[in-house]
């Protein structure tokens, strides 16, 4: 009988002995989390901003929590999209009811839309509206959502085939000169060669000869097969800043990593 007090009295310690230790872990482990919440966004953002698409991700009420360089630069520009704080916008009314049923389709019933919208010339610009379900993970035996359900990416289309900066990156690394490079974006904006002497003012001989040594250069076996090469390019962007030692610029506004106990 007297034996069982001492064991009652050590099981009791070993209990609020395992209780403090659980507490303690527990805002270790919410820190953990929060930081491999931060961390994740962090590389996320620096991501998003190499891509050489617009890319906007929307909450499941339909603001906009991020937008990446591009996108931003786009909507600022003469593109049909408009961002108006944490609104998306279109620029023509008559669009209007076309944005809001692809978000809303993404949002509430898991619908992928491609859609398009008018620029003020008339020409139509596309864009993709995905649904992105919640991720849950599991910790300690239980899951634990780690991100908003029925979030909603918005990817913008390219406007241009190939971007200027992948461009350059590949005329750097196929030794073209910069005779040779201006020729290579020319071809790549869809100028003939004819158009491209008259432009720069001088023979069409020249520009052949140029057009024959980015040919030889680069292993294309005609300008068609060089387009096709430039139309296959990483959509990425910044390749020369990084080169130079720059960073992108807003690439990791906002994003923190929270700092843990030693």
């Amino acid at each position: 009988m007297f034996d069982s007090v001492p064991k009652a009295a050590a099981n009791a310690a070993r209990f609020v002995d395992n209780e403090e230790r659980n507490s303690s872990q527990q805002p270790h482990e919410t820190l953990l989390r929060q930081a491999h919440g931060a961390a994740s966004l962090y590389w996320l953002k620096a991501a998003l901003a190499e891509i050489d698409y617009g890319v906007l991700l929307l909450d499941d009420d339909g603001r906009v929590v991020h937008a990446n360089p591009v996108a931003h630069a786009e909507t600022r520009s003469d593109h049909p999209l408009q961002l108006a704080g944490d609104r998306l916008r279109t620029r023509d009314v008559r669009d209007a009811s076309v944005l809001h049923a692809a978000i809303e389709g993404a949002s509430r019933r898991g619908l992928r839309k491609l859609i398009s919208l008018r620029m003020a010339t008339g020409e139509l610009v596309s864009l993709s509206v995905v649904p992105l379900a919640g991720i849950s993970e599991a910790g300690s035996g239980a899951a634990v959502d780690l991100h908003p359900r029925n979030a909603v990416l918005v990817m913008l289309g390219k406007r241009r085939v190939g971007g200027e900066l992948a461009i350059e990156s590949f005329a750097r690394i196929h030794g073209l000169s910069s005779g040779e490079t201006r020729v290579l974006l020319a071809l790549n904006a869809g100028l003939q060669p004819t158009e491209l002497a008259c432009r720069h003012g001088v023979a069409i001989a020249t520009v052949r000869t140029q057009i024959g040594s980015i040919r030889a250069k680069t292993g294309a076996s005609s300008i068609r097969n060089l387009l096709r090469q430039l139309t296959t390019l990483p959509p990425l962007q910044g390749i020369l800043h990084r080169e130079a030692g720059c960073a992108p610029q807003g690439a990791l506004a906002g994003a923190r990593i929270a700092r843990l106990p030693a």
